[in-house]
């Protein structure tokens, strides 16, 4: 089984009653996204994808993880000034491999 072929979820994360299931598994796919560098460029919409819905639930399920401190997200623009979200884990511990 290749290593991106499934989820982790932290024991902290689903055991915490103020995150819905939808939160977690967001948590889980942007985890298994940040394997490779430690952060992810992933969309809504590509995340929304993933798990068979809308986008809009990603970006609420985003700003509550952000909002209770288990993610980071910043903007970025490359060279064409195309604006990204950078996913990045403040804790060592929350990036698995």
């Amino acid at each position: 089984m290749d290593n991106k072929d499934y989820v982790i979820i932290p024991q902290s994360i689903v055991e915490d009653k103020n995150l819905t299931s939808t939160d977690k598994l967001v948590y889980g796919i942007i985890l298994r996204l940040t394997r490779s560098n430690g952060y992810c460029w992933a969309s809504n919409q590509y995340i929304a994808d993933i798990l068979k819905i809308h986008p809009r639930t990603v970006s609420t399920c985003i700003r509550k993880l952000r909002e209770m401190g288990y993610i980071n997200s910043s903007k970025n623009k490359n060279d064409k000034f195309k604006t990204f979200r950078k996913i990045s884990f403040d804790k060592e511990d929350e990036y698995i491999y």
